[in-house]
């Protein structure tokens, strides 16, 4: 079995590997890591160079999280002005336009001084709002141009101003049903510029947090304890705040604030949380452990393998498809022989599809890396990869009805191309019968 750094190298290096499904699982392994490597970064960009922004991955989008380094900032910057421009269609250039929108906010996440040296490049700053230049169209305002905007505004604010444009956020938050996305995008720009200069310390954290907690039904409350978590988050594992009231959080089931419980339990993860969650786990009730064991699998310290073990093998048989999938997931990532076993016969347990798909896919790559591909595990690609050029087929057929249903009489149907035969081959390339396949 390699060891921990062998087996990061491994899965660093699998991001550029000539299968395509190989690379595609090794990015989705990435995407859900809460720190990652640069050289993540340099091995995408790689994939892409060799072999074309839309055939590297399955989800460019998956890009959002990872660092930035000068060269795929000068990747990502290329892009957009070949799509400005109206290159974007020539083969080096080619990204699709919702591919584009993600990586809009992969931009938008970028150093706070690249954004604001090269963002009006891409968008025409006016005083009662910035307007995208070129062919660049609203989708990108919307998607990460104008959160790219946003900090830059943050970032000129003093230290009264962030945490009054916090506090009015937060309680338009606390006023809203349901989630509100803008808002809390803007909130965790916010509170990642205050908690990077600990403008707000421990204690009151912590009071926010079981404020919230004690009135439930309290919205004032409630955003204080948002406040905590966001600014927690931001702080990356810097402040203390107490565990049980961060969990009881969960047990009112706020829209905006379970991801940011989430958010902050990984921010703040430190070996003795990780196995107080993992021996608490058992005991979580409602929504805990859905979230508990995302936790759990994104945040992976040596030495807490035993207790993780532990767990999988006395869960109870009815216990819920995707918090299990997760936390066996998490034993997968440990990588170490009993561990990677404690997944399988979880695995073993889970049907093929749904999240236990995701579950035999990261059991599948696994074996990859560690063994080599060949055999059943060469097979097992290549069926992967036709069920995805499958799926892309189907994608391209609804795709091509969206401007049908838009134009001004949808009542006419006007046939674009020659109607498929239901015993006809179907267009995905499967070589079965349409009717038999996407039909």
């Amino acid at each position: 079995m390699p060891s921990a750094s062998a087996l990061e190298r491994l899965r660093i290096d699998a991001l550029a590997h000539e299968n395509f499904m190989v690379r595609s699982r090794a990015l989705d392994f990435w995407s859900r890591e809460p720190d990652v490597p640069v050289a993540v970064t340099g091995r995408v960009l790689d994939a892409i160079e060799s072999f074309g922004a839309a055939e590297a991955f399955r989800y460019l989008h998956q890009l959002n999280d990872l660092p930035h380094d000068e060269r795929s900032w000068a990747w990502l910057t290329g892009r957009f002005e070949a799509l400005r421009d109206g290159t974007h269609r020539d083969a080096a250039a080619s990204i699709s336009s919702n591919d584009a929108g993600h990586l809009a906010r992969w931009f938008s996440r970028g150093p706070i001084e690249w954004i604001a040296r090269d963002i009006d490049r891409f968008i025409d700053i006016r005083p009662d709002r910035a307007r995208l230049r070129g062919g660049l169209d609203k989708g990108f305002a919307d998607r990460g141009f104008n959160h790219a905007w946003s900090r830059i505004q943050i970032a000129e604010l003093d230290a009264g101003g962030r945490l009054a444009a916090l506090d009015e956020r937060l309680l338009g938050c606390a006023r809203t049903d349901g989630f509100a996305g803008g808002l809390v995008f803007e909130i965790e720009q916010l509170a990642d510029e205050i908690g990077c200069r600990r403008e707000i310390d421990g204690p009151t954290l912590a009071a926010g947090v079981a404020a919230s907690a004690r009135a439930p039904d309290d919205p004032a409350a409630g955003y204080r304890g948002g406040a905590a978590l966001l600014i927690m988050t931001a702080a990356k594992g810097a402040l203390e705040v107490p565990l049980n009231p961060i969990l009881r959080l969960l047990a009112q089931d706020w829209d905006w604030t379970n991801e940011l419980v989430q958010s902050a339990l990984i921010a703040a993860a430190d070996p003795a949380m990780m196995e107080s969650l993992i021996d608490r786990y058992p005991d979580l009730e409602w929504f805990e452990p859905l979230f508990v064991s995302s936790v759990i699998e994104r945040r992976r310290f040596p030495g807490l393998e035993p207790h993780l073990i532990r767990l999988l093998d006395h869960l109870p048989e009815d216990e819920d498809l995707m918090p299990v999938t997760s936390l066996a997931m998490g034993a997968v990532w440990y990588g170490d022989e009993a561990s990677v076993d404690a997944a399988r016969r979880i695995a073993e347990t889970i049907h093929d599809a749904g999240d236990g798909a995701t579950l035999h896919d990261a059991l599948w790559l696994h074996e990859v890396l560690t063994c080599g591909l060949k055999g059943d595990a060469l097979a097992r690609a290549g069926r992967m990869h036709e069920d995805w050029k499958r799926v892309e087929a189907r994608m391209r057929m609804l795709d091509s009805y969206v401007p049908r249903m838009t134009r001004d009489h949808p009542d006419t149907h006007v046939r674009d191309a020659p109607k498929i035969g239901r015993n006809d081959p179907c267009p995905c390339g499967s070589g079965k019968k349409y009717k038999k396949c996407c039909g």
